[in-house]
């Protein structure tokens, strides 16, 4: 990312609980983080970590 996009994270944001694992398998060749439904949630009560880090 970073010097040819400016970003220093993307992320898809999805309100489902999973990702498939095409999806999964393309983001991880693109640095693409992926947060599904239950991250924010986690985030948002402190039981779980923010869901860029």
């Amino acid at each position: 990312m970073g010097a040819a996009t400016g970003l220093d994270v993307a992320a898809l944001v999805t309100t489902a609980a999973a990702f498939t694992p095409q999806a999964r398998s393309d983001a991880e060749r693109m640095a693409i983080r992926l947060v599904d439904s239950r991250a924010p949630a986690a985030w948002a009560s402190a039981t779980g970590p923010a869901p860029w880090q």
